[in-house]
């Protein structure tokens, strides 16, 4: 029994060890990448051209007008640059 006692917190040991192990890898990780400093702030309002206040209909007229603007089909007969362009 005094055997088993030594060994039993050996598993919260290596729970532990383990628990570090994956914070730090998790941390490299994120600072590795640059952190949050290649977010890019997306604001659909103003992709549209609009105001923050636009009514729903007034959203979806412009959207409308900007899907038939640069919709793929309409690109087939533009250059290959014209074409990735509106993809």
């Amino acid at each position: 029994e005094n055997v088993t006692s030594k060994f039993a917190n050996c598993g919260t040991f290596l729970k532990a060890v383990v628990l570090c192990m994956l914070w730090f890898l998790i941390i490299s990780m994120f600072f590795r990448t640059g952190g949050d400093a290649n977010i890019q702030q997306f604001d659909p309002f103003e992709i549209l051209g609009m105001d923050k206040g636009s009514t729903d209909a007034q959203i979806k007229r412009a959207f409308r007008k900007l899907s038939v603007k640069w919709h793929p089909d309409r690109w087939i007969s533009g250059t290959a640059e014209e074409q990735a362009y509106a993809e």
